[in-house]
C-alpha cells in the first residue's frame, strides 16, 4: 500500500483543532466553498484510508498555543497511470490552515 502525508502549523491547542475538527457544526461553517466542491472519486483509489491528527507544536512554551495538523493517506491505484492523491492532500491541508482564522474570528 502507498501512502502521502502533509501538516501544517496552526496557532491554535491541538486539543481546540480536534474540537472544531469533530464538530459538523463548526466544519461546515470554516470554509463553506471548499467543503461544497469536495468529492471522492472511487474509480480512482481503492482503498483510500484518511487519517487527521493534531498534536502539540513541539516548540519550547508554544505547546499549549500551537499545534501540528497531520493528513495521512494510504491508498491503492486501480490503475498503475493514476497519479497519487496530491490534489486531496493540498485541498486538505488548505482547509486546515483555515482553522487558525475561524479561531481568531
Amino acid at each position: 500500500m502507498r501512502s502521502m502525508e502533509g501538516e501544517v502549523k496552526l496557532n491554535i491547542p491541538a486539543e481546540k483543532a480536534w474540537e472544531m475538527y469533530r464538530d459538523n457544526e463548526i466544519i461546515s461553517k470554516i470554509n463553506p466553498e471548499m467543503l461544497t466542491s469536495a468529492e471522492y472519486i472511487e474509480e480512482m483509489y481503492d482503498p483510500y484510508i484518511v487519517t487527521f491528527s493534531f498534536l502539540p507544536a513541539q516548540e519550547k512554551g508554544k505547546d499549549e498555543e500551537m499545534c501540528i495538523a497531520k493528513w495521512q493517506v494510504e491508498y491503492e491505484t486501480l490503475i498503475p497511470t493514476t497519479p497519487p492523491p496530491e490534489k486531496a492532500r493540498d485541498a486538505a491541508l488548505a482547509f486546515l490552515m483555515w482553522f487558525d482564522r475561524f479561531a481568531s474570528a
